[in-house]
């Protein structure tokens, strides 16, 4: 009987639930078709019987009926409304099915639901900027600190301000002499109460001009055209002012010396009137003295030798240059000169070009090169001083010869004996030896022989 009425009541149910399933409209479900269907994914009908969406919900629908809606920065998760996880771009609010950003992320946000900050920014905003950590590491996105430590010079655990004594962008510039060792602002390295003694204003990081050192107690030295020196070095970017040398420029070169290759040394040549060389080149501002020429007065004239450029040289072959050291002619001397230095004339040579030639002097003795005088006089015959004519009355190639008579006493030509202005009278001949009175003087002369001989006869006989 039990078993009857159980089978009853089924076939009661089915009977109900085909009722059901078949008589409700779309959209609808539940007893008497009085239920309307949640937001089902396509727009499908719901279960007839449960209300339950067959293929899930539309999107931002929720609920076991889809008929739970998410509101604006919530999305469904595990079927429930949960808060979006990150921010989206320009604060928009996330997919309400996915929860992600559709436009993407909001600035310096990142991660699948933009839910965590981006790298090197930090905090609950993501609106920190991380500093210098070592070693370009990322420091934490939730306090901002470096795990590892710091860049050089920055202060730990944010690395983002310097450390004492230190400024600029990255910290890399180190304060300049603050006065009183006060600490300079850590942006623009102003000192706030000024600068230590030889320093400039603002940062006390240059010397005052005129000064170097590491710590500007140094005087630069004559840089040339009045310049500053090197406020590290000391030295003269563009040399030294004329006259000084050294590595600073701190050595004047004394009279008489300039500068060659940093150091001074003697000037090479003569000035004119003896005055000193230009301090910084070494040259003759004024010109060369008497016989000195080249770019530092260094060397003698053409014609000149000898240290004081005093010699004058020699008569040497062909008009050649002597050379301006000892004078020496290269190429051998002008006719009837004396080597090497063809000053002198050749022994039995004299004159001003040594074209003449020596007299007949005594004892084979060389005359004088410029005058031509014998020291000693002359061989037999020949006329002082020169000995290079026959004395009076003597004529010949060795002098040896006796002039004639010639009209009114006067000498005869030295070279041929003849009277040139006539024989003296009574004497004849080319030379004017041949007497017109030969035969009366023969006979005069007859009879004084025999006056002489009677004159001796007689005193023979008186005996």
């Amino acid at each position: 009987m039990l078993f009857d009425y159980v089978a009853s009541f089924i076939v009661l149910l089915m009977l109900v639930n085909k009722t059901l399933s078949v008589d409700c409209e779309s959209h609808r479900y539940g007893l008497n078709c009085s239920f309307d269907c949640g937001h089902c994914k396509d727009g499908k009908p719901c279960s007839t019987e449960t209300g339950n969406c067959f293929d899930g919900c539309e999107d931002e629908w929720t609920g076991k009926l889809c008929d739970i809606e998410c509101k604006n920065g919530t999305y469904i998760s595990n079927g429930k409304c949960v808060k979006c996880q990150g921010l989206c771009k320009d604060r928009a609010p996330c997919n309400k099915s996915t929860g992600t950003c559709d436009n993407g992320c909001d600035d310096h946000w990142t991660g699948k639901f933009c839910e965590e900050c981006a790298d090197r920014f930090y905090n609950s905003n993501c609106s920190g900027i991380c500093g210098f950590c070592i070693n370009d590491e990322i420091c934490d996105k939730y306090n901002g600190s470096c795990p590892n430590g710091c860049l050089e010079h920055y202060k730990e655990p944010f690395c983002q301000d310097c450390e004492q004594g230190f400024h600029g962008e990255y910290c890399d510039k180190e304060c300049g002499k603050c006065r009183d060792g006060a600490v300079c602002n850590s942006f623009n390295g102003v000192c706030p109460n000024g600068c230590e003694d030889n320093w400039i204003l603002p940062n006390c990081t240059v010397c005052e001009p005129y000064r170097y050192g590491p710590n500007c107690t140094l005087d630069c030295g004559h840089c040339k055209h009045g310049k500053v020196c090197s406020v590290e070095t000391g030295t003269c970017p563009n040399g030294c002012e004329e006259g000084w040398t050294g590595e600073h420029c701190d050595t004047l070169c004394s009279d008489g010396t300039y500068v060659s290759e940093g150091n001074c040394v003697k000037c090479q040549g003569v000035c004119k009137d003896h005055a000193p060389c230009n301090k910084s080149t070494g040259t003759c501002d004024n010109g060369c003295s008497d016989h000195w020429t080249g770019k530092f007065c260094e060397e003698c004239l053409d014609g000149f030798y000898n240290k004081q450029c005093s010699g004058v040289c020699g008569s040497c072959l062909l008009g050649n240059i002597c050379d301006k050291i000892d004078g020496h002619c290269a190429n051998g001397c002008s006719t009837n000169y004396l080597e090497p230095l063809c000053q002198d004339c050749d022994p039995g040579f004299y004159g001003e070009q040594c074209e003449k030639k020596c007299g007949k002097c005594k004892s084979d003795a060389a005359c004088n090169t410029l005058s031509g005088r014998c020291p000693d006089g002359c061989v037999d015959h020949w006329a002082f001083p020169y000995c290079t004519e026959c004395e009076p009355y003597k004529y010949g190639d060795n002098c040896t010869l006796d002039c004639g008579h010639c009209k009114q006493g006067l000498p005869c030509s030295v070279d041929t004996g003849n009277c040139n202005t006539g024989c003296k009278k009574g004497w004849a001949g080319t030379h004017c030896t041949v007497s017109t009175n030969a035969e009366k003087e023969l006979t005069t002369m007859a009879l004084v022989i025999i006056s002489i001989l009677s004159s001796l006869l007689g005193q023979t006989r008186t005996e």
